[in-house]
Parts: structure tokens; sequence; C-alpha cells
């Protein structure tokens, strides 16, 4: 499947952004509009893409010839005359598509959450013969209803469209799944001085060719300052993960995402953020050994939270990777490891006998228990282990890995390193045996 981003646009709202580059270049978390465009559309499998270009368009081509991959491939398309409106510069990439019999059609400006576009494309490819348009049919946050492109449903036909409709059903997202129709559409428009997608959309809903997809996720149409903000705040929203626990969810994700919004704008990579929490966790292990419980906690903590920043630059930046996933997962087994391994030694340290040497043993033991679970139940029944839904009790054990970490730290602030053994050597084996009797009821 081809697709075809609009991006000739001036963007005068956004001004003094806009002032020397197209709106389509402004950043958001690291990467700009039309990156995250591009990226999403790679994503969910296209592999051919033209952009549009106007105001200031030998910029955008410069910033984007670049070889995103062997898998897909950019074309450009100037319009000289972009001011008329967009619907000139849709109809200047009309011989890109015409052999196609749908095409996708996203807004520069827009950007939209990865699973709802993959959604929508899945929804509308099962009916042909078809236009298809996003819809939202909530009150989602962030979203300048006002100023909004709105739509008009019978049933799930859209019968009318536009700004000034004060009867309407949902909100235009600005992403399309089109057939060739639309350009004759346009061309009918542009009779009427009329150059806008949305005119010739509005010719489509006439003769009852354009559906309506309601989906539920989250996008943002970025016109204003406002909306860059609401972005932000959604694009981060997004990045949390399903897998968190309490401590994870409340405590470590609110300084996670502080610092990857920071970290999001530099060039580090999530693997090398993967090494740095790693070596964190090191660097406890030996002030457990220096004797040092007060240090060791922090930095025991403190890798927790770094952690978490990998996968969330990772997500936000499209630079998910198996073997990022891989290597996140052993040096977190490894890090685990020497935390206890530190946190045993010094236990035995104030108090020798072999109760910390049993305790030790337990928690190396149990500590990886709770990822192999995970894994294991992913690969047997093909879904992801949610503790928040399958397993309540693990937020009461604080048995998850940034749960133990989190026992660590603070018992090793009291200097109870003991007491902090005895919790997760026997919380982490507490939490397998619920797993393996929940997962036996289920069955």
């Amino acid at each position: 499947m081809k697709a075809i981003i609009l991006a000739a646009g001036k963007g005068e709202r956004l001004q003094p952004l806009t002032k020397n580059k197209p709106k389509g270049l402004l950043k958001l978390l690291g990467l700009s509009l039309l990156e995250r465009n591009i990226f999403l559309l790679k994503e969910i499998g296209v592999k051919e893409i033209g952009i549009v270009v106007g105001y200031k368009g030998e910029e955008i081509i410069r910033n984007l010839s670049f070889n995103l991959s062997s898998q897909i491939q950019l074309y450009f398309f100037k319009n000289p005359h972009w001011k008329k409106g967009n619907g000139s510069s849709l109809l200047c990439a009309q011989k890109f598509v015409q052999n196609e019999d749908r095409f996708l059609l996203l807004m520069a400006d827009h950007f939209f959450e990865p699973k709802g576009a993959r959604e929508f494309i899945e929804r509308s490819l099962k009916e042909k013969g078809f236009s298809h348009l996003w819809i939202d049919t909530s009150a989602a946050p962030g979203i300048n209803r006002e100023d909004a492109t709105k739509v008009k449903l019978e049933k799930n036909f859209i019968v009318d469209i536009g700004k000034n409709l004060k009867d309407f059903d949902g909100i235009d997202c600005g992403m399309f799944l089109l057939t060739p129709e639309i350009f004759p559409a346009l061309k009918k428009a542009a009779k009427n001085n009329e150059c806008t997608v949305t005119a010739g959309i509005k010719e489509l809903a006439k003769k009852k060719h354009l559906k309506a997809e309601p989906i539920k996720a989250f996008w943002q149409d970025i016109d204003s300052f406002t909306d860059l903000k609401w972005a932000r705040k959604k694009l981060l929203s997004s990045i949390r993960s399903p897998t968190d626990g309490w401590v994870a969810k409340f405590i470590n994700r609110p300084v996670s995402l502080f610092l990857t919004s920071l970290l999001a704008e530099t060039s580090l990579t999530p693997n090398q953020i993967t090494f740095f929490s790693f070596l964190l966790s090191l660097a406890s292990a030996l002030f457990f050994f220096l004797q040092n419980s007060f240090v060791a906690g922090i930095l025991c903590q403190l890798s927790s939270i770094i952690d978490g920043i990998d996968g969330e630059i990772a997500r936000v930046k499209f630079k998910q990777t198996p073997f990022g996933s891989i290597l996140d997962s052993i040096l977190d087994r490894y890090a685990d490891a020497a935390i206890i391994s530190g946190l045993t030694f010094l236990s035995y340290m104030q108090k020798p006998s072999s109760l910390p040497i049993i305790l030790g043993a337990l928690a190396l033991s149990g500590a990886p228990l709770s990822m192999l679970f995970k894994e294991k139940f992913k690969s047997t029944f093909k879904k992801t282990y949610l503790p928040q839904k399958e397993d309540q009790i693990a937020n009461f054990l604080f048995a998850n890995r940034d749960g133990r970490l989190f026992i660590i730290f603070i018992f090793s602030l009291l200097n109870l390193p003991l007491i902090g053994l005895l919790i997760i050597s026997i919380n982490s084996h507490l939490l397998t045996l619920n797993r393996l009797i929940q997962v036996k009821r289920n069955l």
C-alpha cells in the first residue's frame, strides 16, 4: 500500500517556530512531525510514501533525504500553488497513486497512536469500493472542537463534513483511506474555487461513498502551541508500560518520563541507556560489598528508574528492536544477581550465620521467576501477562523487579539489609506459587 503525506502548509499559528522552517519539521520529543508519520507508516507496513511540499519545501526534502531502510521509499512532489489549499497538494501526487485501488492520506501536522492507525487500516480494508475516514466520537482531551473539522453521520456513512457544522457526530482525525475517486471530486470542487481536501471529501460524502471509522486511540492535530503541549503530553502518556506494578506506576514512571522527555532530544540510544542502568546496578552491588548500604540503596533505586527509560526512548522514537529487548532482559538478570549478592554479603557481615546465605540463595533463585513466568505465559497462551488484571496479589507482594529493587532501596536506607533480603526472598516465591495456582484455575 502507498501513502501520501501533505506537508505544504506554512503553519502561521505556530510562528515564530515556523518562521524559518515548515511545520512538518517541528520537533516533538526528538523526532520531527514528518518523521513521526514516516516511522508510523513504516511500522504498519507501508513501503512507499509520497510527500507533497510547498512552503520551504527544499528544506523538507533536504532533511528527509536519508536512508530509512530498504523497506521504505520516499517520493517528493512540489506544489508551487500550495497557498490555494491542501486539495491542490493532493492533486500534485495523483500520478503516484493512480494505479492503486486505495491509498492512505495523512496530514503532516497530525500524529497518531500506532495501534489506532493499524486498527483503522484493518477495519477500512474489509470494505472495498468506499473511502474511509478515522473519526473521533468522544470528547478527546486536547482537541479544539471549535476549530476541528466535524462530520455528520447516517449510520456509518459520512453525509456532511466541515468546520462550521452545528449538528455533528464526530471529529475528522486527519487519516483517510481513499479510492482514486477523490481526484475527480477534488477537481469538481476546484471549479467552485474550493481547493481543500475537505471540499473533495464532501463530494464523496454527497454520494455516500465515504464511511466513518470511529477509533478509540489518541491523535492530535497540531495547529497551535497549546496543541503542541497536548501532543507532548499524550505521547509521553502513551509510552507507559501496561505491565507496570504500583512502584513503577506511581514512583518510577513519573521520574523516568520526565528524564525521557529530556533525553529524547539527545542522540542517546536505548541500548546505551540499558548499559548505563546496568553499570549503576554494578555500582550498587559494589557499595554493598563496601558495606555502605545508604549509597548502595540510592544507586539501586536509581538503576531501577533508569531501567525504564531505555524502553520509553525506544517507544517514543520508534527504536524498538528484538536485540534491544533481549539485551535489556539479560542485563537485568545479571544486575539482579549482582545486587542480591551484595545485599547477601552485607547481611552476613552484619549478622554472620547461615540465615543470610539461605535467604540469599532463595532470593537469587526467585528473582528471575517473575520474568520467566511472563515470558513462558506469553509463548504458551499467545498474549501478554498483565499483573494488574491477572494477578492483583503481585501489587501487594512487591515481587516484580521494580518492587524488589524498591524494597532493597528502603531497607538499605534504614541499614536493615537482612530484613530486605528476607522480604524479597519470600515474596518472589510466593508470587510464583500464586501465579501457578491462578493459571491452573483458569485452565
